[in-house]
């Protein structure tokens, strides 16, 4: 059994942000299902998981904490 998970860092740095990113596959019935970390500097959690991220991780990122979080979703 495998299961998808997808993280995206959330400032722009290609044609589409992490942001549009979330809402586009949020919006597809194939991929609305998988879980989406928000991966930033910013220290608003809130903000992210409101707009329809999963998760929020912050930078500097603990790798222990963000396995949890994966293995949370994944499980």
């Amino acid at each position: 059994d495998h299961r998808d998970l997808h993280s995206f860092p959330t400032r722009r740095s290609s044609d589409l942000g992490g942001k549009e990113a979330m809402l586009t596959l949020k919006a597809t019935a194939e991929t609305q299902h998988i879980p989406i970390i928000a991966v930033t500097g910013d220290l608003v959690k809130q903000s992210y998981t409101d707009i329809g991220f999963d998760a929020f991780v912050s930078k500097p990122i603990k790798f222990r904490s963000l396995l949890n979080l994966i293995e949370e979703f994944t499980q």
